[in-house]
């Protein structure tokens, strides 16, 4: 066998698969019957996903391929800051699965729940360079194409499974199992000059577009937009910063169409689900994650015309599962599912018109996280996703209320 195939070492994997392989009995890797690419570009801004297919060797002499994912920190001879914290990123991404994963199974089993985990099998890492899990392809998942906007039905789906998610969290925290030491905070939400760019960047493109594009009576909207930017990353960071602890929850940190997967059936309604790319979870209101996902994923006149029954299915699940798990905490109201909602509207207002064209518009180069602290805004942003035909009547919408709230 080799030591190297496509830059991935097939020793290690090899080690991985036999200690994972108590029920399977792996006992070498014959070779690599196939490496590539896992995600599409622009689906996924801090590592390298493979599928790898192997063929393998079983004590009882047969050979089988089996298929595996492996993740790894992006290949780099650059040093910045970003390029320097990815070890960090795959840390935490680790502890989630090896630590926090196997204490809500635990859980699970405790109250004889049934359901299917929201995660996939996690088979091992090597240092924090790379982790090894299963292929949730070969049994029928498949990954939400990031242009694809998600319907009420998709939409609530997820949600559910997201409050359940929640819950087992809080009752871990109750049992002081997960604590925010342990997930002090998202990298994504720092008051430094990376938040700063990841933010300011994309909204000064956008306010430029607005003004080249969209039609002089949007010049007003784009100057307010861009007195935001000076405070961008202020304003995320003291979000974030402030928690009512009745609403604390393990919260994925990064939430949006293509670190979810999905198994339909014939009618195409969703049999099963999982949450994917562990590596910005923190300890914060619920409402963080029901934000990022609403307004990056959600069909945009679906979140605008159906804002009430998607909180209110979140809402219902999570009192449904903190119950079946006996929460003897704090449960939130569906007042403070719409109050924690409100309070986060500029989060919203972020997510809405940053990571939203430029996740789902089919007319722009996907950006390079990596880049962000030594080039310009407009040589990492793309300008057309804010000038995409699908997209602009659906910013104009959202922008027109958030100027009538007040949030810009």
């Amino acid at each position: 066998m080799r030591g190297q195939s496509e830059g991935l070492d097939l020793k290690w994997l090899e080690r991985v698969l036999i200690d994972e392989s108590s029920s399977s009995k792996i006992i070498r890797i014959v070779g690599v019957e196939k490496a590539e690419s896992a995600v599409p570009a622009g689906e996924n801004y801090c590592s390298t996903i493979f599928r790898v297919k192997l063929r393998c060797e079983f004590e009882c002499g047969d050979e089988k391929c089996i298929s595996v994912i492996v993740k790894q920190v992006i290949p780099s001879e650059e040093k910045n800051l970003i390029i320097e914290m990815l070890p960090e990123v795959f840390k935490i991404e680790i502890e989630v699965y090896s630590v926090i994963f196997p204490l809500m199974e635990k859980l699970m089993a405790e109250f004889n729940d049934e359901r299917e985990k929201l995660w996939c099998h996690f088979y091992g890492n090597s240092g924090n360079q790379a982790i090894v899990f299963e292929d949730l392809s070969e049994s029928g998942f498949k990954t939400l194409r990031r242009t694809d906007w998600l319907s009420f039905e998709y939409s609530s789906t997820v949600l559910k499974n997201l409050a359940r998610f929640h819950a087992m969290s809080k009752i871990l925290m109750d049992r002081e199992l997960i604590g925010k030491s342990n997930f002090p905070n998202n990298t994504m939400c720092n008051y430094d000059e990376f938040g700063q760019k990841l933010y300011a960047g994309p909204l000064e493109v956008l306010a430029e577009a607005m003004v080249d594009s969209w039609g002089h009576e949007w010049k007003e909207v784009s100057d307010r937009i861009l007195l935001q930017v000076p405070f961008v990353a202020q304003k995320v960071n003291e979000l974030a910063n402030f928690i009512d602890d009745r609403y604390s929850v393990f919260s994925h940190g990064d939430l949006w169409t293509c670190n979810i997967m999905l198994k339909t059936g014939e009618d195409n309604t969703i049999e099963s689900l999982r949450f994917l790319d562990f590596q910005l979870p923190f300890i914060n209101s619920f409402i963080w994650d029901v934000i990022i996902f609403m307004f990056t994923s959600i069909n945009p006149r679906v979140r605008r015309s159906k804002e009430h029954e998607l909180l209110t299915v979140y809402h219902e699940s999570l009192v449904q599962n903190l119950r079946l798990f006996n929460c003897q905490s704090y449960v939130p109201t569906m007042d403070d599912v719409t109050s924690e909602f409100e309070r986060v509207s500029f989060l919203a207002f972020i997510f809405n018109m940053t990571f939203f064209p430029m996740s789902s518009s089919s007319k722009c180069k996907p950006f390079e996280i990596r880049k962000i602290l030594d080039l310009t805004p407009q040589e990492v942003f793309d300008k057309n996703a804010f000038t995409d035909e699908r997209l602009v009547p659906e910013l104009k919408e959202d922008l027109r209320i958030y100027v009538d709230k007040g949030v810009i």
